[in-house]
């Protein structure tokens, strides 16, 4: 027999925040994207006032999102994601 670990509220997640510049103006149609652990990617772009969501996000996979601008410098973040998580970007100097 098989040991199960403990198991997901949720099969799936959402994972939503917002990408801002350093005076916390949203940046609009900055491209976010969410990569997992087998490097498959998923896009969007970020609505005029700087928000962006991922629906259907696998639960209990490591997941790197990273902001994508023109204009601004974004540190990517690397997470495990086990329940619908806000990860909000502030660009760099």
């Amino acid at each position: 027999s098989q040991i199960q670990g403990p198991t997901p509220a949720a099969p799936f997640v959402s994972v939503s925040g917002r990408v801002s510049n350093s005076g916390g103006y949203g940046v609009f149609r900055a491209v976010v994207t969410i990569t997992d652990s087998q490097n498959n990617v998923r896009y969007t772009y970020t609505s005029p006032f700087g928000y962006y969501s991922f629906a259907n996000v696998a639960t209990g996979g490591t997941y790197t999102i990273a902001v994508s601008s023109k204009q601004y410098t974004f540190t990517p973040q690397t997470m495990q994601l086990n329940a619908d998580s806000n990860v909000d970007f502030v660009a760099g100097p």
